[in-house]
């Protein structure tokens, strides 16, 4: 059976799409992942455009440290959001753990994009399938932040010709891109716990910031963007 959450993603899906109505059941996992893809590709364009309207050199402007405290504090007011949710959540504590979910993938996306990365999920897109991890989901996330900034570190200290590195350069940029998909997918995992549409909080979230401080550029709910 399937949540309001994915049943959203389902319906969002483009005529076109490859994986139609008449797709056998088993690729019904594969539609899910296709509209996942076109809305993570989606992400990273209305972000880097948006992203300069207030960085004039653009995603470049920020280191890659920098762009990863932003995303770490993002991730630390989730975990605030997320506690006020347990045992039970009102509509308002949905609602905020929402926002903050959509801020973590929003700052998520964009160290990516500084990191040169492929938007969030790659080739294979987002699961949102690490179901025996629920019970310990904001702690697993806390963690791969925690170790996205250790190996960020790292990367700082090759760039920077400072010996103590075991691992390669390349090594830790591999487990750099590891650590950003694993984060990317235990927010989706973790917003279907609360049947939460990942999408739908992230523009509600992008669109709301835009406002917020007069920028012009927006999501279209069902795909797309704009500029006003």
């Amino acid at each position: 059976m399937k949540t309001q959450a994915a049943q959203a993603c389902e319906d969002r899906r483009e005529p076109d799409d490859p994986f139609n109505d008449q797709c056998p059941v088993d690729d019904v996992s594969r539609k899910y992942h296709s509209c996942l893809q076109r809305e993570m590709a989606l992400l990273r364009s209305v972000n880097l455009l948006r992203c300069e309207q207030w960085h004039p050199g653009g995603v470049d402007d920020w280191s890659v440290s920098e762009w990863a405290v932003a995303m770490l504090g993002e991730l630390g007011e989730l975990e605030e959001a997320a506690a006020a949710c347990y045992p039970t959540a009102a509509a308002a504590d949905l609602e905020a753990l929402g926002a903050e979910l959509a801020d973590v993938l929003i700052y998520l996306d964009l160290l990516a994009a500084r990191l040169r990365l492929p938007p969030l999920g790659g080739a294979e897109g987002l699961s949102g399938s690490l179901i025996n991890m629920e019970k310990f989901m904001c702690q697993r996330m806390l963690g791969a932040g925690l170790r996205l900034g250790d190996t960020i570190k790292k990367l700082n200290r090759d760039r920077d010709g400072i010996g103590g590195n075991v691992a390669t350069a390349c090594s830790l940029q591999g487990k750099v891109s590891k650590e950003i998909t694993f984060l990317a997918d235990s927010l989706l995992t973790f917003g279907r716990q609360f049947d939460l549409d990942l999408w739908e909080v992230v523009v509600a979230k992008f669109n709301e910031v835009s406002r917020r401080n007069d920028l012009d550029v927006f999501i279209r709910p069902n795909g797309g963007w704009v500029r006003t």
